[in-house]
């Protein structure tokens, strides 16, 4: 699917694939968005835009990490988007693909976006954002795609706070499990949110003639939400960290507790395990076997040392 938006003199119109080239030589400030693209529509990244053909290239295979390249005419820049929301689960992202220079902005993305449509509904229906420059639109796409991270961060906050409450509640590998996935999809945003930082920092030098001076503050106010992002999924990650500790010592407490329990039971166990033992060998002369009521006594004899060694156990509180 694609969708084009030409603005001029105060002016937003949707235009028609076909006279792009023409917008493009009239200097109109342009936005296409290709959704999902099929051939006729990655041609016109070619003909129409006349892309070099590595950019269109990462487009078509796609799984690209954030960047930013310079082309002279034009600047490719990739960032990653967050998709799904079911962090305990294997961290899901997907790419959008951006071409940029001073009179227009091209979108690139195989999956819908909502944060796309919301902006683009936004620009065909008001001027504020194409007459602050293409710029400010390029600051509306990013803006979006930054903020959309933090509700991903804020439940990732939250997840802790259930491993937590799980932790003394199961003693099966389900919290461990669930503790490794969110450290590692942790890692893998980490990873995501530096390399779009990068960009950032870009677009802040001041020999970056793309972003106009007034716009500039737009820029720096997004590398500011990444790095409250970077602030809270360091603080995050310590908190896992600790958790899995927690977990660990908790799997170890009850370890401990099985091994008191067991330890008790033996040594109760260990004198009357000694006198069936004794009782058990088969010599001849033994004068307690032919004792009429000797069985009964030391049955009887048995219990009473088992019972002298529980209630010593509980005095020293060992039980």
């Amino acid at each position: 699917m694609i969708r084009c938006l030409s603005y001029s003199q105060g002016e937003i119109v949707d235009i028609e694939p076909n006279i792009i080239s023409e917008k493009i030589n009239n200097k109109n400030l342009l936005w296409v968005d290709l959704e999902n693209p099929n051939d006729f529509e990655i041609k016109i990244l070619s003909e129409s835009f006349r892309f070099h053909p590595l950019t269109i290239e990462d487009c078509l295979h796609r799984k690209q990490r954030s960047k930013i390249e310079d082309y002279q005419n034009y600047y490719f820049i990739v960032m990653n988007v967050f998709k799904g929301r079911k962090l305990e689960k294997e961290f899901i992202n997907s790419e959008i693909f951006i071409f940029v220079s001073k009179t227009y902005v091209v979108t690139v993305h195989w999956s819908k976006m909502e944060l796309i449509d919301v902006i683009y509904k936004k620009a065909t229906v008001t001027t504020n954002i194409f007459e602050r420059g293409i710029d400010f639109l390029l600051y509306s796409i990013m803006d979006g795609v930054i903020d959309d991270y933090f509700p991903v961060v804020d439940e990732i906050g939250e997840k802790i706070d259930e491993i937590e409450e799980g932790i003394f509640k199961k003693d099966d590998n389900v919290v461990y499990n669930k503790i490794f996935t969110l450290k590692k999809n942790m890692l893998k945003l980490r990873k995501i949110i530096t390399a779009q930082r990068e960009i950032l920092n870009t677009f802040l030098r001041h020999d970056f003639t793309l972003i106009k001076e007034e716009n500039r503050l737009y820029f720096m106010d997004i590398y500011d939400h990444i790095m409250r992002l970077f602030d809270l999924i360091d603080t995050y990650y310590d908190l896992l960290t600790g958790t899995l500790d927690l977990y660990m010592s908790s799997i170890s407490n009850r370890m401990n507790e099985i091994m008191k329990t067991l330890t008790i039971i033996t040594t109760i166990m260990m004198p009357l395990t000694l006198i069936t033992g004794i009782y058990g060998m088969n010599f001849k002369n033994m004068p307690e076997l032919n004792t009429e009521y000797g069985y009964f006594v030391t049955l009887a004899f048995m219990g009473l040392i088992a019972l002298w060694e529980i209630l010593y156990f509980k005095k020293k509180k060992w039980l």
